[in-house]
């Protein structure tokens, strides 16, 4: 386990992650369906008579091919009936595009590693947290400063009418304390502003 600074840490927008991730799965389609028929072409010549794969390697790009009758039968014969009706031509741009898409592939993953790396997972939890858990103890106060003064009033014998929820119901005003409650996140622990969180630092194993 060792720990690598990486690329320094800065925000990532959520539509920065989605491009390369759409590029992922949309390239995966093509792949699949390409993917067939290339582990076909490797089992066809994985299963090449030795005779036939050793004439395969023959270097006979500068000469004529000079071969009998009796030697191109016995060929035919050894080789797969698939394999002669290959049309090598469509299949070697099959194979070509299939590359192509694995490099494609291969960049929008590098790239959306990267970006993981430079976000260091975090995608505006802790901001939103901040804020949510800032308006529930300003709720929380808001709460007491009411008992206050709905207390103070009776005292005073001040109507309480305009101080009361639009359903007059103590019920849901009890329900929704009680849903505030249930929203309460464990997780988050605010640091201070000099305090530099653990998520900044960068970790690979």
């Amino acid at each position: 386990v060792f720990k690598s600074q990486g690329p320094p840490a800065a925000p990532v927008e959520m539509k920065e992650l989605h491009e390369p991730c759409k590029s992922v799965a949309t390239l995966q389609i093509a792949r699949d369906l390409r993917n067939d028929s290339a582990q076909q072409i490797s089992s066809l010549l994985a299963e090449l008579p030795a005779s036939v794969r050793k004439f395969m390697e023959t270097d006979n790009k500068d000469q004529e091919l000079d071969i009998s009758d009796d030697d191109a039968r016995d060929l035919s014969i050894q080789t797969n009936e698939t394999a002669i009706d290959l049309n090598i031509s469509d299949e070697l741009s099959n194979i070509r595009m299939f590359r192509d898409i694995v490099e494609k592939q291969k960049s929008a993953r590098q790239l959306l590693i990267f970006l993981l790396i430079k976000s260091r997972c975090q995608f505006g939890s802790e901001k939103a947290a901040l804020a949510f858990t800032t308006a529930q103890r300003a709720m929380g106060e808001l709460t007491k400063r009411k008992q206050i003064l709905q207390d103070a009033m009776e005292l005073e014998g001040a109507t309480m009418d305009d101080l009361e929820d639009d359903g007059g119901d103590n019920a849901d005003h009890a329900a929704e304390e009680g849903n505030q409650e249930e929203l309460t996140l464990d997780w988050f622990k605010p640091v201070a502003e000099d305090e530099e969180p653990a998520s900044k630092k960068a970790r690979v194993e």
